[in-house]
Protein backbone atom coordinates (compact mmCIF):
# COMPACT_ATOMS: atom_id res chain seq x y z
CA UNK A 1 0.00 0.00 0.00
CA UNK A 2 3.01 2.27 -0.50
CA UNK A 3 4.18 3.46 -3.91
CA UNK A 4 7.74 3.75 -2.60
CA UNK A 5 7.90 0.01 -1.96
CA UNK A 6 6.45 -0.72 -5.39
CA UNK A 7 9.12 1.37 -7.09
CA UNK A 8 11.83 -0.33 -5.00
CA UNK A 9 10.49 -3.73 -6.09
CA UNK A 10 10.68 -2.57 -9.70
CA UNK A 11 14.28 -1.39 -9.37
CA UNK A 12 15.33 -4.59 -7.63
CA UNK A 13 13.74 -6.79 -10.30
CA UNK A 14 10.97 -8.23 -8.12
CA UNK A 15 8.32 -6.93 -10.52
CA UNK A 16 8.31 -6.08 -14.22
CA UNK A 17 6.08 -3.00 -14.12
CA UNK A 18 3.87 -1.00 -11.78
CA UNK A 19 0.48 0.55 -12.50
CA UNK A 20 -1.16 3.13 -10.27
CA UNK A 21 -4.62 4.65 -10.47
CA UNK A 22 -3.91 7.28 -7.77
CA UNK A 23 -1.03 9.56 -8.69
CA UNK A 24 -0.42 12.05 -5.90
CA UNK A 25 2.85 13.90 -6.38
CA UNK A 26 4.12 12.98 -2.91
CA UNK A 27 3.80 9.30 -3.81
CA UNK A 28 5.37 9.40 -7.27
CA UNK A 29 7.53 12.46 -8.03
CA UNK A 30 10.69 11.35 -6.17
CA UNK A 31 10.52 7.75 -7.36
CA UNK A 32 9.70 8.77 -10.94
CA UNK A 33 12.94 10.75 -11.14
CA UNK A 34 14.92 7.78 -9.80
CA UNK A 35 13.41 5.10 -12.04
CA UNK A 36 13.72 7.28 -15.16
CA UNK A 37 17.47 7.45 -14.51
CA UNK A 38 17.48 3.65 -14.24
CA UNK A 39 15.92 3.21 -17.70
CA UNK A 40 12.21 3.12 -17.01
CA UNK A 41 9.43 5.10 -18.68
CA UNK A 42 6.94 6.81 -16.36
CA UNK A 43 3.87 7.63 -18.39
CA UNK A 44 0.11 7.65 -18.13
CA UNK A 45 -1.72 4.92 -20.05
CA UNK A 46 -2.75 7.57 -22.59
CA UNK A 47 0.99 7.94 -23.42
CA UNK A 48 1.56 11.31 -21.77
CA UNK A 49 4.59 11.75 -19.52
CA UNK A 50 4.00 11.83 -15.78
CA UNK A 51 3.99 15.37 -14.42
CA UNK A 52 3.63 15.86 -10.65
CA UNK A 53 0.34 17.45 -9.73
CA UNK A 54 -1.36 16.69 -13.04
CA UNK A 55 -4.11 14.10 -12.71
CA UNK A 56 -5.20 11.89 -15.57
CA UNK A 57 -5.07 8.32 -16.81
CA UNK A 58 -3.45 5.62 -14.65
CA UNK A 59 0.32 5.76 -14.32
CA UNK A 60 2.40 2.94 -15.80
CA UNK A 61 6.09 2.57 -15.01
CA UNK A 62 7.95 -0.04 -17.05
CA UNK A 63 11.26 -0.51 -18.87
CA UNK A 64 11.45 1.92 -21.78
CA UNK A 65 11.75 -0.86 -24.34
CA UNK A 66 8.67 -2.68 -23.00
CA UNK A 67 6.43 0.23 -22.05
CA UNK A 68 4.44 0.31 -25.31
CA UNK A 69 3.74 -3.43 -25.25
CA UNK A 70 2.64 -3.43 -21.61
CA UNK A 71 0.48 -0.33 -22.11
CA UNK A 72 -1.18 -1.90 -25.15
CA UNK A 73 -2.03 -5.00 -23.12
CA UNK A 74 -3.41 -2.97 -20.19
CA UNK A 75 -5.16 -0.16 -22.06
CA UNK A 76 -8.24 -2.12 -23.21
CA UNK A 77 -9.05 -3.10 -19.62
CA UNK A 78 -8.48 0.47 -18.46
CA UNK A 79 -10.76 1.87 -21.17
CA UNK A 80 -13.56 -0.51 -20.15
CA UNK A 81 -13.12 0.30 -16.44
CA UNK A 82 -13.16 4.06 -17.02
CA UNK A 83 -16.27 4.02 -19.24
Amino acid sequence: MCAGWDYADLLEGRTDYVLFSRTHAWDHAPAAAIVREAGFAVRRLDGSEYLPGVQGAPLLTAPVDLWDDIAAALAPAWLVASA
